[in-house]
């Protein structure tokens, strides 16, 4: 039988199918007898005899598995394993000390938490402080991975303080290596230290242990800053002079790695100082104090050259001027200005030239008050666009669209339609400066819509159809700016779609005969958008039989759904109105198939918005179709491999066919309001989980909605007292779901009164409860959208 140190030789073969076959080897090895597999990793780890690198992947594999079956390991082979990963640790090679090191954080990180295996914690902080070097280095390195991932609640005072005895320690040492590791777990530690640092004596005795190695460890030393400062920036305060004298030496260094953590450690107070903002708690101070000194050091990093894909000294620089600018309310404006006006207008330096440019961009980096006097630039960012150095000119077209999104104060009319026509121009030619073009074009479009006129309007519709026909790649960046424009065009300007439409749906059709599925993607989502912008019944039963033979042709061509051609039906039932029944058996078929894929949540999502917006459009002419695509509904709704968001859209969608077929929906009544009981019990958790959360509350959105469609339906068919037993039900959900601890939105508020006003009108004996009337009157006493609604309801109730 071949043995466990061979498999791992084979899994590390060049041959790709060896090495499949000896991991599936160690993983069924690991499935079938864990204890036993996971007891000879430990001991290969520990042997000298067995090749380093088969070492190490015993190491990773157990690191990287061990969570899965360490539940299922036996008793005395768990204590072997933690005792041979420990004895691992006492070698001098630093990448058996790193893996051996993750090997015993693993296991620590599933034994801590149950309150076991505090011996083995106990061996590692005692070897901290071993005279042996070696020792002395791995335990620290264990430390600090185990004290990364562990929550701080997990371990007691004693330990807590045992552990920041020992990195103080090491951190003292002489020996570089040692030092270091110390460093390093006592970063990844910090958060376990809170009541060290909040003692302000005793937090001042341990930054200052830190202080002094910062000449040998500059960057580390600043990370740790870093990390003590997102944890416990008040600390601070009492030593904010050696902080600044620190972090200023390191921006002073001639070392870019110095430089760029030096600036992220005031990044860090800026990030804080905002986030103060926010949420309208007092600043620190700390960046205020700094203001002037510090912006007097970053201007000339922003002279420094800056890789496009890297972090870099002048990005961090930039980043920092932008939280100055937010923060320290113009202290610093006579240096922006003075460096801005050194640099800006030079004409035989390009960096001086992009420096100028980005000061002034990082003052509009966030939205905030800036100076007017800094408009005094605007003219010339605009004469930037046309200069000859591909960096100038981009830099220049970034630095408007900051200016235009971010100004508190309307630019200039003239400035803007300048600005305008030159990108425009821009965008049409070649180079590395016309996806940032776009950006700064659909800026001025989503602010400054109502400088627009129609012929501004009709003109960049124009010019983008005949740049994406006549391009052999199809940039993206137009469809993206196209996208932009349609979305914020005004409604007294849609009629240039309808004069438009011929082109965008040749532009459409041609697309569909490139092999570009991206761009195929894009003009689908552009044509869907131009549809759904179009008043009613505008499309032609030409123009419908052209886009629905595309979509045919590109189904079978590609022979998958895109998600956007899903949209695109419903875009089209939504203008052609009960018009659609008559094109419905063309594309029953893509939709019914569509919300089975169940590997594709995408489609499923797009093709049950779509059945509903049809359902929306045909009315009673949907119970054709009402037999077919509901089973497949309530399959999305019972199956757990589903994601949360396409049952929440297949509840909406249920709503939407039941308003819609009215009686021809009573059939499948029972099963989806036997279906809501329970998920209306599950939408009532609060999780840790924002994205669950998030779930949830879409959840109870969706039930409210339905149950408001639900009445509606069955009430223009006179059978709502069907569900008439279920008033108090939803009057007593209604009243959890609107709970400050579930954070209600806008849209759930919308709905529950509507429900409300619903149940009043279909059900006479229905009178809202006392806390249902408060809850009504509180629109009332504050203002909202939601104001008017709320005043019919009481008008209801008198």
């Amino acid at each position: 039988m071949t043995s466990l140190n061979e498999i791992l030789l084979q899994a590390q073969s060049p041959n790709q199918s060896t090495r499949e076959i000896a991991l599936s080897y160690l993983d069924q090895s690991a499935l079938s007898n864990p204890s036993s597999t996971f007891q000879q990793l430990s001991q290969i780890l520990l042997d000298n005899q067995s090749q380093k690198n088969v070492r190490i992947l015993s190491a990773i594999y157990l690191k990287n598995n061990i969570h899965k079956y360490w539940d299922n390991i036996s008793l005395s082979s768990k204590q072997d394993i933690k005792t041979n990963c420990l004895s691992s640790l006492g070698t001098a090679d630093p990448d058996l000390v790193k893996v051996g090191a993750m090997a015993v954080s693993s296991l620590a990180l599933k034994e801590l938490p149950q309150g076991s295996w505090k011996e083995g914690l106990e061996i590692l902080i005692k070897n901290a402080h071993n005279i042996n070097n070696t020792y002395k280095h791995a335990s620290l390195v264990t430390l600090g991975y185990i004290c990364e991932d562990l929550s701080p609640e997990i371990l007691s005072e004693d330990e807590k303080n045992k552990i920041l005895m020992a990195t103080l320690a090491g951190i003292s040492q002489e020996e570089t290596k040692v030092q270091t590791a110390a460093l390093t777990a006592f970063k990844n530690s910090v958060k376990i230290f809170e009541k060290n640092f909040r003692n302000t004596n005793e937090g001042n005795a341990v930054l200052s242990r830190v202080y002094d190695t910062f000449a040998k460890f500059p960057v580390l030393v600043l990370q740790v800053l870093t990390e003590v400062l997102v944890c416990y920036a008040e600390v601070f305060e009492s030593s904010l002079n050696t902080l600044g004298t620190i972090t200023y030496a390191g921006i002073n260094s001639h070392d870019e790695n110095i430089v760029t953590s030096a600036i992220e450690v005031w990044n860090t107070i800026g990030d804080i100082e905002k986030y103060r903002l926010d949420i309208g708690a007092p600043f620190l101070g700390y960046l205020e104090t700094a203001c002037k000194s510090l912006t007097e050091l970053l201007l000339p990093k922003l002279l420094l050259e800056s890789p496009d894909d890297e972090w870099s000294a002048s990005k961090a620089a930039y980043s920092m001027l932008a939280s100055i600018s937010v923060v320290c309310n113009g202290q610093n404006s006579q240096q922006m200005s003075r460096f801005i006006k050194e640099n800006i207008y030079s004409k035989s330096s390009t960096k001086k030239t992009l420096a100028g440019l980005l000061a002034l961009s990082s003052l509009y980096e966030e939205s905030t008050e800036v100076p007017e006097t800094f408009s005094e630039y605007f003219n010339q960012v605009i004469k930037l666009f046309n200069n000859p150095y591909a960096d100038i000119k981009k830099t220049a077209l970034w630095c408007f669209s900051r200016i235009c999104k971010n100004s508190k104060k309307d630019l200039d009319k003239i400035f803007i339609t300048d600005a305008q026509e030159k990108l425009v121009k821009e965008i049409s030619e070649e180079g590395k400066s016309k996806n940032t073009a776009c950006s700064a074009l659909g800026t001025i479009f989503e602010r400054y819509t109502w400088m627009m006129d129609l012929r501004q309007y009709k003109y960049i519709f124009e010019t983008l159809v005949k740049l994406i026909a006549q391009s052999e790649n199809y940039p993206l960046e137009y469809f993206g700016l196209m996208s932009i424009i349609l979305e914020q065009i005004p409604e007294e300007y849609l009629g240039i779609l309808e004069m438009l439409f011929d082109q965008f749906l040749n532009l459409y059709t041609n697309t569909l005969n490139t092999s570009n599925d991206t761009s195929i993607i894009c003009i689908t989502n552009t044509l869907q958008i131009v549809i759904a912008k179009l008043p009613a019944n505008k499309l032609s039963e030409e123009s419908i039989e052209k886009i629905l033979n595309n979509i045919t042709k590109l189904i079978n061509s590609k022979n998958k759904l895109h998600e956007e051609s899903l949209q695109l039906i419903g875009a089209l039932s939504m203008n052609a109105g009960s018009k659609f029944s008559y094109y419905l058996p063309r594309v029953s078929g893509y939709l019914l198939h569509s919300i089975t894929m169940i590997d594709s949540s995408d489609c499923i999502k797009s093709g049950i918005i779509a059945i509903g917006d049809i359902a929306r459009s045909l009315g009673e002419n949907m119970s054709v179709f009402v037999d077919k695509v509901i089973p497949l509904l309530f399959i999305i709704l019972e199956n757990c491999n589903v994601a949360v968001t396409c049952k929440v859209l297949a509840i909406n969608c249920l709503g939407d066919i039941a308003n819609a077929t009215k009686e021809y929906f009573i059939p499948y009544m029972g099963t989806i309001l036997k279906y809501l009981d329970g998920a209306a019990g599950a939408s009532l958790q609060i999780s840790n989980d924002l994205d669950l959360n998030d779930s949830l509350c879409e959840l109870r959105e969706s039930i409210v909605q339905f149950y408001v469609c639900l009445i509606q339906g069955l009430r223009a068919c006179n059978k709502q007292n069907l569900i008439e037993n279920r008033v108090g039900q939803l009057g007593v959900y209604m009243n959890l779901v609107v709970q400050d601890k579930f954070s209600p939105t806008f849209y759930l508020h919308q709905c529950v009164l509507g429900l409300i006003i619903d149940l009043i009108e279909s059900y006479r004996e229905y009178k809202p409860d006392l806390e249902i009337l408060d809850y009504v009157k509180m629109f009332i006493s504050m203002p909202s959208k939601l104001t008017d609604t709320a005043m019919v309801i009481l008008s209801m109730c008198n």
